[in-house]
């Protein structure tokens, strides 16, 4: 497989406004597979490699160790059925339904790379208008959406759902410390020095690459997630620095809200508190791009903007 093209593999889901198949791609010479979500393309009789039509698109990041979870393709299908061409990939390291992809597990670092491999190569689909893509990542794939839309130009929306948010800094209390204090100590078995713990804080630091976030963002979270006032923090720096930022938080729930499955333990009203952020969700993507198809003329050469 080349590293510049998805490849469609086996058929996953086929509705009247959607296809969903797995697929792979390469990203740093690693396979990685994914769930590719497709609503109905017109090609050209006279040029079959030719759409007649294109899509916005949306990037999904997953937060379960499980990889692209049923509950996570719950959102993945409805995005697809309001118009969008709609790619989860699942990260290296990660194993699910949709196979395994390749590596080792990073922790918001090499998925980053993964992640805007993946934005890349959906733009490059000749059914997708290459500007008009957005990012939503969940739980740890959150940091790795703030991450991507912080070092790219290419999204016009950001949803990061509960993100653990780094910074190497005093001045925002070395967020995250803690916690990848703990995700080296679980993954890997051991202890970090505090040199180690300043660098590997430093690769994965949202609050740094704040300054150039151009993006439009909407942080969902829940009020006892335990980077709740650093994801404040965050907003308020994005605000105070003239980005366009909003947080929402969701009382009495708790991490993964959003995707998670029912285990008959969840707490009293949990469906609809879900099925509200979802909508909040839903409703901000498409304020900022659209769902539907568009005819191809419309549709700018591809490439960075």
């Amino acid at each position: 497989m080349r590293t510049a093209e998805i490849r469609l593999l086996e058929p996953v889901l086929r509705e009247e406004s959607f296809a969903a198949h797995h697929a792979a791609f390469k990203s740093q010479d690693l396979g990685q597979t994914a769930l590719l979500a497709l609503p109905p393309i017109e090609w050209d009789k006279q040029n079959p490699e030719k759409a007649l039509t294109v899509y916005p698109a949306v990037v999904l990041a997953h937060g379960s160790d499980s990889g692209v979870t049923a509950p996570f393709r719950e959102i993945v299908y409805e995005f697809a059925r309001r118009g969008y061409v709609t790619m989860a990939p699942s990260f290296r390291g990660h194993s699910g339904i949709e196979g395994d992809s390749q590596g080792v597990k990073e922790y918001a670092k090499g998925e980053v790379i993964d992640l805007l491999q993946a934005a890349q190569l959906v733009r490059k689909l000749p059914y997708v208008n290459s500007l008009r893509i957005a990012v939503v990542g969940f739980d740890h794939g959150a940091s790795v959406a703030l991450q991507a839309a912080a070092r790219s130009n290419i999204f016009q929306a950001a949803v990061a759902v509960s993100p653990v948010l780094f910074s190497a800094s005093p001045d925002f209390s070395f967020a995250g410390i803690r916690r990848l204090r703990a995700v080296y100590l679980r993954d890997y078995g051991r202890e970090l020095t505090e040199r180690q713990l300043m660098r590997e804080l430093r690769q994965r630091d949202a609050f740094r690459h704040s300054a150039r976030m151009q993006t439009p963002l909407l942080l969902l979270t829940h009020d006892a997630d335990p980077a709740y006032a650093d994801q404040r923090r965050f907003v308020d720096l994005l605000r105070q620095n003239g980005k366009e930022a909003y947080l929402q938080g969701f009382g009495g729930m708790f991490p993964g809200f959003l995707t998670a499955a029912d285990n008959g333990l969840r707490p009293p009203g949990w469906p609809e508190t879900r099925d509200r952020a979802r909508a909040v969700l839903f409703d901000f993507i498409a304020a900022r791009l659209p769902g539907g198809a568009e005819e191809s003329d419309a549709q700018p050469a591809a490439g960075d903007p």
